[in-house]
């Protein structure tokens, strides 16, 4: 059997001479590797395409089923009427006290299809903002948390300042006046 020309005698003496066996053995194992990743591109490539398309999919699905559950009463159930929702804009005040939040900041105002905006600034710690949250959506299924901007001073020290603003859903009638709550 003949051996191809890189490996006659004076390649292989350059080869020991210069880089040494372990050089050889680098050289050899990056050739391998190279014809593993031209053999091994295209089945990459096709399974990376097919996950792309996967996670497009699964993506718009839950966009479609956020956005018709945004607008549908939970599990079938009508929200609370309008006339409820004063006392649960006090319910969800009440709330931040055993938490560990102070409220120093409040807005009520007509959103859409009648539902009540409520925008929250409060005072406190992380995890008394997590148990408020946490306290506040499992008491009131028809609650939306619309969004949440957290703030802290350069001091690590310094109390976390919290805006919130939340979705008070509600079913027909009159839309919510804002100021109804105490």
């Amino acid at each position: 059997m003949k051996l191809p020309p890189i490996f006659d005698a004076p390649a292989r003496a350059l080869v020991r001479e210069r880089w040494g066996w372990p050089g050889a053995l680098s050289l050899l194992a990056l050739a391998a590797a190279a014809l593993l990743a031209l053999g091994l591109a295209p089945r990459w490539s096709a399974q990376a395409q097919a996950l792309l398309a996967t996670f497009e999919q699964t993506a718009s699905r839950a966009d479609r089923q956020h956005a018709t559950a945004a607008a549908a009463p939970v599990s079938g159930q009508a929200w609370p009427s309008a006339e409820q929702t004063p006392e649960r804009v006090a319910a969800l005040m009440r709330l931040a006290t055993p938490a560990g939040l102070r409220v120093v900041r409040s807005s009520e105002q007509a959103a859409a299809a009648g539902h009540l905006q409520l925008s929250l600034g409060a005072v406190g710690s992380y995890g008394a903002l997590r148990s408020y949250l946490s306290r506040a959506l499992t008491a009131d299924p028809a609650l939306v948390l619309q969004q949440l901007r957290l703030q802290r001073d350069d001091d690590d020290a310094a109390p976390l300042r919290v805006e919130m603003r939340w979705v008070l859903l509600q079913d027909g009638g009159a839309p919510a006046q804002p100021g109804a709550a105490p």
